[in-house]
């Protein structure tokens, strides 16, 4: 059997990168071949698509057309139902999630969590960062669930890049007027390590951050942190066995599978000054 790896573009926190080489080895150790196909340069932005079509990604189309392809496993919003096709991350991957096989970690737990966490530590107010609005619901409803003293603020970001993370930074500057424990919840691992290096360099707070990142990242943060890690082995894994099940003819009640994270909380790292 032959597997495509359909991956979007790659982020600067190497999420996907690290992704594709875990599903390198897990489906090598299960005999199987593989492809990788990325989004081509010609594709609409991200942003500005609900559903990825084959056409979208380079040589996609055409392997799939030539039958070379047995199944495929996908982090982006594809929607293809030939063959097997897994969408593997932390979302549903199309409009039409009932006909989807699905491995995933799951975004609700982390925003709930996060809250939840952020208030065992005595943070009142706590910020959400650069979130989707059905995330930052979420997090809402758990801080209603919780305590009336909860104050939950969105922090808005249109895209990652250092102007929006620094802008994002300087917006909860304004916001953060005194010394009171502040939480901070970013999911994007890049994004929270830019955003906790220009609030420590800006500034005398030191508000605790909660974020999502995988085992191979290398990123550090220069305020306390409180990481969600994914497992990529064991999500890699579990995408596998669901392609094999549905190769083999062998049925199942569970479309979806969700996969726990790793809690782990890590001290801020020093920050060293650089010099031009």
């Amino acid at each position: 059997w032959t597997a495509g790896i359909v991956m979007p573009e790659l982020s600067e926190s190497g999420y996907h990168a690290a992704l594709t080489m875990e599903l390198h080895r897990e489906l090598a150790r299960r005999h199987f071949s593989d492809r990788t196909y990325f989004i081509s340069p010609h594709s609409m932005p991200a942003s500005e698509v609900d559903v990825r079509q084959p056409s979208d990604f380079l040589g996609l189309e055409t392997d799939l057309e030539e039958g070379l392809i047995d199944a495929l496993v996908t982090s982006t919003r594809l929607s293809y139902d030939a063959i097997p096709c897994v969408a593997l991350g932390s979302s549903p991957q199309s409009s039409n999630p009932a006909s989807k096989l699905r491995v995933t970690r799951d975004p609700v737990y982390f925003f709930e969590s996060s809250v939840r966490k952020l208030f065992e530590r005595g943070c009142r107010h706590m910020f959400v960062v650069g979130a989707e609005p059905k995330d930052s619901a979420v997090s809402h409803r758990t801080a209603g669930q919780i305590s009336p003293s909860i104050k939950i603020t969105e922090i808005p970001m249109p895209s990652i890049n250092d102007w929006t993370v620094e802008s994002a930074a300087e917006n909860f500057l304004r916001q953060a007027t005194d010394n009171e424990p502040y939480g901070l919840i970013i999911s994007d691992d890049f994004t929270a390590s830019i955003f906790s290096r220009k609030i420590a360099q800006g500034s005398s707070l030191r508000p605790t951050v909660c974020l999502q990142t995988h085992g191979a990242s290398q990123l550090s943060y220069a305020l306390p942190a409180l990481k969600y890690i994914t497992d990529l082995q064991a999500l890699s894994a579990a995408a596998v066995d669901v392609i094999i099940n549905r190769l083999l003819g062998i049925s199942s009640s569970h479309t979806e599978v969700r996969l726990p994270m790793i809690f782990r909380e890590v001290e801020p790292q020093a920050i060293f000054p650089s010099f031009s």
